[in-house]
């Protein structure tokens, strides 16, 4: 008993101790726990390493930096600022949440001038005008468990001068928030010749922003040539006031982070730019797009000389990167697709085969058929009406190249639901290209019939009434 009893003291005095211990730890404050006692650090480059271990808060902190509650705070002082902005990189460990932001004292008080909260990757960065004497908050947020962290003070990058780095081919750079927000080229043009851009991120992460500038000085908006988003591609071509040095900017816009770019100003090929290239009807023509440079689009023309059936078609197995986009020759779209059918009129058309730009490249097969547009009658209907019961004559002109067998397809009209599909009839063509059907309307209604194979016509719409009008 005496034994036990020694042993349990004992145990009630180690664990006294180690809960002094773990008291006195948790109740001592990092050195910089106060305003009064910050940290220096240095603007020009410095890395520190603290923690939010022990940190307090007292009734002159910031209440909610960053819109956040907080339950710890160490501070820090900038020195030595260089006569650009001054960046500031925490890296939170062990799981800290922080806000990291910078003030100035204006009569005793506090006032917030940039302000971050760390992400999922534990990070915060700012940027801000600073001088000496600015205080630095890191503060650990509501919920989150103390830990360390480091932090840096990172000076950005001088901005280029001009006429900035000669593009010749390809340009392969980075932008990064705050550290180097923007990148200055300058490439030589010849006015009345057509350029291809290509602006490409490889990474396919946030967008960056390139700007074309016409010569005369530097940037500026009444300049502005045009502008391209990151994976985008345009035609650009110096008018008659143009030609000479254009300068192109690379700026970080609304991406965070460093972000690496591929940018490319090439001549365009005969296939890039009007009048493009021949289609011939009736036979595949192959094709491949290089949209990672500046071949993220083929032009390819053809003329229709008398009403047709046009149908233009990517062969399979196709891309679903790779589109069509049929335009009149005055420039109005017409239709868009993996594949198109469409009656036309005479006149020139074009089709541009399209892969987004950044994708990989791609080869493809394009086909283009023409035929005459077939022309379906109804001889016998008095006004549009047949009684029900009589047998209406349909009789079609198939157009060239007529073959064999035509498809008749026939709607009937529901007053709730529209259009609906009735049947499909597969008729005889004869040696004067003409298909011909007695057909025997099953109710009264109204009816619509065309020609679908194998060039459609227009509908033909017709009523079946009760009796015949006037009887």
């Amino acid at each position: 008993m005496r034994v036990q009893g020694t042993l349990r003291a004992a145990t009630c005095a180690g664990l006294a101790s180690l809960l002094l211990a773990a008291v006195a730890h948790a109740a001592t404050p990092p050195p910089n726990d106060a305003q009064a006692t910050p940290t220096p650090v240095d603007a020009t480059s410095s890395t520190i390493t603290g923690t939010t271990d022990g940190a307090t808060t007292v009734k002159t902190d910031p209440a909610s930096p960053c819109d956040d509650t907080v339950t710890a705070t160490v501070w820090y002082s900038i020195t030595n600022v260089p006569d650009r902005d001054v960046v500031l990189r925490l890296t939170g460990q062990d799981g800290l949440e922080a806000v990291l932001a910078v003030y100035t004292v204006r009569k005793g008080r506090l006032v917030a001038l940039e302000c971050a909260e760390t992400g999922d990757d534990g990070v915060a960065t700012l940027g801000v005008t600073a001088s000496n004497g600015n205080l630095v908050l890191v503060a650990q947020r509501t919920g989150s468990p103390a830990g360390a962290f480091t932090l840096q003070s990172l000076v950005p990058q001088a901005p280029e001068r001009l006429p900035g780095r000669s593009l010749r081919g390809v340009a392969h750079g980075s932008v990064e928030e705050f550290l180097h927000e923007s990148d200055l080229w300058h490439v030589d043009l010849r006015a009345g010749t057509t350029y291809r851009v290509s602006f490409v991120i490889p990474s396919g992460g946030e967008c960056p922003s390139l700007r074309l500038y016409r010569p005369g000085g530097p940037p500026a908006a009444a300049r502005l040539a045009f502008a391209l988003r990151c994976n985008g591609a345009d035609s650009f071509t110096p008018g008659l006031d143009g030609g000479g040095r254009y300068l192109l900017v690379v700026g970080i816009g609304d991406a965070s982070g460093r972000v690496p770019y591929r940018l490319q100003v090439a001549p365009a090929q005969r296939d890039d730019t009007a009048p493009g290239v021949t289609l011939a009807t009736g036979a595949w023509r192959d094709g491949r797009l290089d949209p990672v440079g500046t071949d993220q689009l083929d032009m390819y023309r053809f003329v229709v000389s008398e009403r047709s059936d046009v149908t233009i078609l990517l062969g399979k197995p196709w891309s679903t990167t790779v589109t069509l986009q049929l335009l009149h020759d005055i420039g109005d779209s017409v239709a868009a697709g993996h594949a198109i059918r469409r009656p036309l009129g005479p006149g020139t058309y074009y089709v541009i085969v399209h892969a987004p730009a950044g994708s990989a490249p791609v080869h493809y097969r394009l086909l283009l058929r023409e035929r005459g547009v077939s022309r379906l009658t109804t001889p016998v209907l008095q006004n549009g009406t047949t009684p029900l019961g009589v047998p209406v004559p349909l009789s079609a002109k198939i157009g060239k190249p007529a073959g064999h067998v035509a498809e008749l397809e026939i709607d009937r009209f529901d007053p709730i639901d529209g259009w609906l599909y009735l049947r499909t009839y597969r008729l005889p063509i004869d040696a004067a290209a003409v298909a011909t059907l007695t057909w025997s309307p099953p109710r009264v209604g109204w009816y619509r019939a065309r020609i679908v194979t194998p060039s459609r016509s227009r509908y033909v719409v017709f009523q079946v009434t009760e009796r015949a009008p006037g009887g």
